[in-house]
């Protein structure tokens, strides 16, 4: 019987999915895993693709290939109802448009198995254009997340300084991960992709899994709350490919306000899930500011002045939290919008 179940929910994603089929198959797993591809009610032929893409997988052993097409309810209850169909003992995630590099099932399974206090592991990734062409300049955590991107933050430095460093060999390397409690750091912010998630799947279950109510930052809200109570692992080698540039992708630039809306709604709920210790307290406060902040920003650029005013008054007078940055974007909220364009038109071009 597989040990790993493999979900990978889809939407309109006929494009995308084969590639990301042949990096599930292409991990020298044994037992075979068993995947089970969740179709979240796609209409762009994805349906019938899967026919002929079951043609090419059908040495792969029977019953460890699954599709099953529902109507549309979001992203949060596709991956439960994967889930649901799986017996295994661990469950790793991949979103259909992302791909899997060779080793990352063994290496997750290998911490796992190697740290009976560990329920969750996720690891580095690379971002790619929608040719998985890898995009230049810096990569991985410190591009992908603002944690990171928007702060003086190092990751390696910041995993370091609040968990503890190890290291395992897997298929003849060394890899460096880092584990303890994560509830406190995700606070600063969201630090965790799906693609490269691997949980038991007893704790995803006792967790409840995603939040089915909630169909953008859904696996903001779920990680945080699963950290709550389950310590994780991360893994500093970059093991999946995660593609970025489609307007159609949750997270792209489209959906940036209720992301970050989401993203504030995510940690003032994981703060009443248990005591905050000074630490927590700390990462939270630094969390909001930052979450604030950008809103605020990503108002401005759009032209929402009166929001973004709103946006900072309610980081004062609710939050208590003064920066200078902040008095900047609520002046920046009285300049015309039309002024404001033409200044970042301007500096672009500078």
């Amino acid at each position: 019987m597989s040990q790993i179940g493999i979900v990978i929910p889809t939407y309109n994603r006929k494009d995308f999915i084969r590639e990301a089929l042949d990096s599930v198959f292409s991990q020298k797993i044994e037992p075979m895993p068993q995947v089970i591809i969740v179709d979240d009610g796609s209409q762009d032929g994805t349906r019938e693709l899967y026919e002929n893409i079951s043609i090419n997988v059908s040495a792969k052993p029977a019953g460890e290939f699954q599709y099953f097409w529902k109507k549309n309810t979001g992203v949060a209850d596709t991956r439960n109802e994967g889930v649901r169909q799986l017996a295994t003992e661990y469950v790793a995630f991949l979103d259909s448009d992302d791909v899997w590099l060779d080793g990352i099932s063994q290496i997750q399974k290998a911490v796992l198995d190697a740290n009976s206090d560990v329920d969750w592991v996720f690891t580095n990734f690379i971002q790619t254009d929608l040719q998985l062409k890898t995009l230049a300049g810096v990569n991985g955590f410190k591009r992908g997340f603002p944690v990171f991107a928007h702060t003086s933050l190092e990751p390696e430095g910041f995993f370091t300084e609040n968990l503890q460093k190890n290291e395992i060999e897997v298929l003849g390397r060394q890899h460096v991960f880092y584990s303890g409690d994560f509830f406190p750091l995700l606070f600063r912010g969201n630090m965790v992709q799906p693609s490269g998630v691997m949980v038991r799947r007893k704790s995803f279950e006792d967790a409840g899994g995603f939040d089915p109510k909630l169909r953008f930052a859904e696996d903001t809200e779920f990680f945080h709350r699963f950290s709550a109570k389950h310590r994780g692992a991360v893994v500093m080698t970059p093991l999946y490919l995660w593609r970025m540039g489609h307007t159609t992708s949750l997270a792209s630039s489209m959906n940036t306000l209720v992301l970050i809306e989401q993203g504030i709604a995510s940690v003032d709920q994981a703060a009443k899930l248990r005591v905050l210790d000074a630490k927590s307290e700390k990462f939270y406060m630094a969390g909001t500011k930052l979450l604030y902040e950008t809103l605020a920003y990503a108002q401005l650029a759009r032209g929402m002045n009166g929001k973004s005013r709103k946006t900072i008054m309610k980081m004062w007078k609710d939050r208590r939290i003064f920066t200078l940055k902040s008095a900047v974007f609520l002046f920046a909220g009285f300049i015309p919008a039309a002024l404001i364009q033409r200044l970042r038109t301007l500096l672009s071009s500078a």
